[in-house]
């Protein structure tokens, strides 16, 4: 199908306490949304920007994937007729996107530049179509990472996943003998994430009779690392974050911390966790890929978008998503950075519907945060 950009539906604006410019990527009255935090989806030059568009208004509608300029022009349509939710991810050289559409569990190459598609492979005859498909995760090797739930439902059930790698030149599907939930890729060691004994959600009854969702999991979760091919077993740290994920090509686990806790921690291979920032309670988090940034959104209340040096553990509030921290994927802003920590894309639905929203983050901002200034001078954490 041959695509032509669309001008824009950007929004610019000027963030009115933090004077960072923002600009709304998309406008359009059906949900938009960033992919996942834990992975660049910002080209390396900082130009364009990669995310999901939710083709109708109806619930679980399927998602297609869209490009933009950083500056809210060239709107571009790559995709159209995944069913089901995706899954994609941006290949280290920026030139192509792998996604799997849950629904139909094959592995699509994009070209980044054309939306040109191709299946690299169908996990149809290996993984049937009655249970969820994770991934692909790029490995450091250039494989692709992808899981298999043993049991119904959008996390795999309670009997977890079984994992595979993929060889995009080879065609080789081989199975991964790792047990857990991987988390994510250590490029600077070359080895797999790992959690054992990941959570297991259920709802659990509160005193004035509301149900909750809880782990049901009576083992305390942990991580480990693996070699490539899921031998050399390595423990890492025990689980103590509220949403934790692998901070970008670092290897490092980051994250906002279980309450009572109201810290970003940080732990690296053989070292303990270390607190890298403290005050308000930070939520989600996503790294740049060397590690030295992160973000992350706010709650109880929504203090803004928090951009921390991890190095120094200095933060100041970068600008405010005006989300409604409701529904997890669409209440949620979920801001990531791009790999060198000098854009942030999140979600809001501040207008009533998810959108895509960037920040550009100036060097003077980044600076001020090294320098430890806070937004006030009578600004005081723990």
């Amino acid at each position: 199908m041959m695509r032509t950009p669309l001008a824009s539906e950007r929004i610019q604006k000027v963030d009115s306490k933090t004077g960072i410019k923002v600009i709304q990527i998309t406008s359009y009255p059906t949900p938009s949304t960033p992919f996942p935090y834990d992975w660049p989806c910002v080209t390396n030059d900082n130009s364009r920007l990669f995310f999901y568009c939710q083709r109708s208004g109806s619930r679980d509608a399927p998602l297609d994937i869209w490009r933009c300029d950083t500056d809210g022009l060239n709107l571009f349509q790559l995709t159209e007729g995944g069913e089901g939710q995706a899954i994609a991810r941006l290949t280290l050289d920026n030139s192509a996107l792998y996604a799997i559409w849950k629904m139909d569990p094959k592995i699509w190459r994009i070209d980044a530049e054309t939306g040109d598609s191709v299946v690299v492979t169908d996990l149809a005859p290996q993984f049937g179509t009655a249970h969820p498909v994770v991934g692909p995760s790029i490995m450091p090797d250039g494989r692709l990472l992808v899981g298999r739930g043993r049991g119904e439902g959008p996390i795999g059930g309670r009997s977890g996943f079984d994992w595979y790698t993929f060889d995009p030149d080879t065609g080789a599907l081989e199975t991964l003998p790792v047990e857990g939930t991987v988390l994510g890729l250590d490029f600077v060691r070359n080895r797999i994430v790992v959690n054992h004994d990941p959570y297991t959600l259920g709802y659990e009854p509160r005193d004035d009779g509301m149900r909750v969702f809880t782990n049901m999991n009576e083992v305390p979760m942990s991580t480990w690392t693996y070699d490539l091919d899921g031998g050399d077993e390595q423990f890492l740290s025990e689980w103590i974050y509220a949403h934790g994920t692998v901070l970008c090509g670092t290897g490092c686990i980051h994250g906002p911390g279980f309450p009572p806790n109201r810290c970003v921690w940080v732990t690296k291979p053989g070292e303990e966790p270390r607190k890298v920032a403290e005050g308000p309670y930070f939520w989600h988090s996503g790294g740049s890929f060397d590690g030295e940034w992160t973000v992350t959104d706010t709650n109880w209340p929504d203090l803004g978008l928090q951009f921390v040096h991890i190095p120094s553990g200095g933060f100041r509030t970068l600008c405010h998503a005006g989300a409604t921290q409701d529904h997890s994927q669409f209440g949620h802003p979920h801001p990531g950075l791009s790999a060198d920590g000098r854009i942030c894309v999140f979600g809001s639905d501040r207008t009533g519907v998810r959108q895509v929203y960037v920040a550009h983050i100036t060097d003077e901002f980044r600076e001020s945060v090294i320098a430890g200034e806070l937004d006030q001078p009578n600004d005081k954490w723990i």
